[in-house]
């Protein structure tokens, strides 16, 4: 049970397998997360725009005011904490953590929520959020109550920058940290979808946070989190921005998740949450009832390109190509597909409910 049927027919026939290293889901900083630690670096963006997507936030400058502000007037003394915290690492060890990224900041929540910054660690060891139990014993289901406020923070400050609920999910291993979460939404934020990472298997979202729950002093990680199948899944359903919210001393015991961390450090990702980091700030006000901001148009479709040797289909002298297949930007897989059977990149257009998308110019999926 532990090797799958598909592998084993891979294994059985290799010169039957086909490796599809164009991805058209996730923005490049999200994919070299599954491209280094399982596909041996081999994926890439299908195109600039897809590498380069960032999560839109309509109403930043809104709310940009309140996250520069001092926060929370009743945390005071966590304030103060905080800061002091900070400061102590001007210097020593923290001022090299910061010269490679985020480092430790007072002022967290600014900097994970930033367009720019499509891939944040947010290490909880400084807090601490320690994991707890719903029943006693070994066998009780493992939730971790800090992380549950800190995403509910990140999901409230984000729904005020302008993200859609149905844009957003937040996604963990345990089921018990899924309903920990959902206990604290406050109304506006109930259309967030909540997966277990089984269940996320096949989705995507424009902005994805990953609740990783353990933390504890003999850095158990549990069966869950050494399933480097399941981390794949897990690190790959986010689009435009992924937020990994863990205990770095607990998780660095997984091999897999110790070489996620050391990337994270390379390039700039980690950033160390402040003591006391979910009594900084408030929450901000949610927009209830209003109406969603316009869908962007429809960009162009791309010209069509020269015929390719070798591409699939052969045209007589005289006879353009046909234009690209169509298909809609909810669909990464196919377009996928579609461009590794053409060798030809498909136009994106917007796409919703699964619907397919074409015009009687172009041919749709189905024509291929």
């Amino acid at each position: 049970m532990a090797t799958s049927l598909f592998s084993r027919l891979c294994q059985a026939h290799p010169a039957a397998v086909c490796r599809l290293r164009m991805q058209y889901r996730m923005a490049a900083d999200i994919m070299a997360i599954s491209s280094q630690l399982v596909y041996s670096g081999e994926l890439v963006c299908g195109s600039p725009a897809v590498a380069n997507a960032t999560l839109n936030l309509p109403r930043l400058g809104h709310v940009r005011a309140a996250l520069a502000l001092p926060p929370c007037r009743q945390a005071g003394g966590a304030w103060d904490g905080a800061r002091s915290w900070a400061a102590a690492a001007a210097g020593g060890a923290g001022a090299e953590s910061e010269a490679r990224g985020l480092g430790r900041r007072a002022e967290w929540l600014r900097l994970a929520i930033l367009p720019q910054h499509r891939v944040v660690f947010l290490d909880t060891d400084a807090m601490p959020a320690t994991e707890a139990r719903v029943q006693a014993g070994r066998r009780g289901n493992v939730y971790n109550p800090l992380e549950a406020d800190l995403l509910v923070q990140l999901l409230a400050w984000l729904s005020a920058c302008g993200v859609e609920p149905a844009r957003m999910a937040y996604l963990s291993p345990y089921r018990a940290q899924l309903k920990a979460v959902a206990e604290r939404l406050p109304p506006p934020l109930r259309g967030v979808e909540a997966l277990t990472i089984d269940k996320g298997q096949g989705r995507d979202f424009e902005c994805l946070l990953l609740s990783m729950v353990r933390s504890n002093a003999d850095g158990a990680t549990g069966s869950l989190l050494a399933d480097w199948r399941r981390l794949n899944v897990a690190f790959s359903r986010a689009k435009r921005k992924l937020l990994v919210v863990g205990s770095r001393r607990t998780l660095q015991q997984s091999p897999m998740l110790a070489s996620f961390l050391e990337m994270a450090d390379q390039r700039g990702w980690c950033l160390q949450l402040p003591p006391r980091a979910h009594q900084l700030y408030p929450m901000p006000p949610l927009p209830a009832g209003e109406p969603a901001p316009p869908a962007s148009p429809a960009p162009p479709a791309p010209p069509a390109p020269p015929a390719q040797q070798g591409s699939g289909r052969r045209h007589g002298a005289g006879h353009a190509p046909p234009p690209p297949p169509i298909v809609p930007d909810n669909m990464p897989i196919t377009a996928n597909l579609v461009h590794e059977i053409h060798q030809v990149a498909p136009a994106r257009v917007p796409g919703g409910g699964g619907q397919r998308v074409a015009s009687a110019a172009q041919p749709s999926v189905v024509d291929w």
